[in-house]
């Protein structure tokens, strides 16, 4: 059984295949492993973008449209400290956020 050899429990497999809750790249990694393949082969265009890693992407996106922290964060309206905090690496992009920032035309 998948959940076993990923050493999760099987609810945790439903949620995700159930679209309930999302694996982070950590667990990708360990169900790729479990899967015999490479973690890669798992990701969509959001995993690509935190893999990168996500906190340089989010300060190169932001320099390359000439936009301070603030700025950015009002236009995916949220607070500058948000930003602050990708791009130190503190917390991750949501996938919520990350379309934002695709609806924008900053990806």
């Amino acid at each position: 059984m998948l959940a076993e050899k990923a050493g999760l429990s099987r609810y945790t497999i439903f949620d995700y295949e159930n679209g309930v809750s999302e694996p982070s790249l950590e667990v990708l990694s360990k169900i790729a492993e479990a899967l015999d393949i490479e973690a890669d082969k798992l990701y969509d265009d959001y995993y690509n973008f935190l893999n990168y890693p996500y906190c340089v992407k989010v300060r190169k996106i932001r320099t390359e449209h000439s936009l301070f922290q603030r700025e950015l964060a009002e236009l995916l309206g949220m607070g500058r400290r948000a930003v602050e905090r990708w791009e130190s690496g503190k917390t991750t992009v949501t996938r919520e956020m990350w379309k934002k920032f695709k609806s924008l035309g900053l990806l």
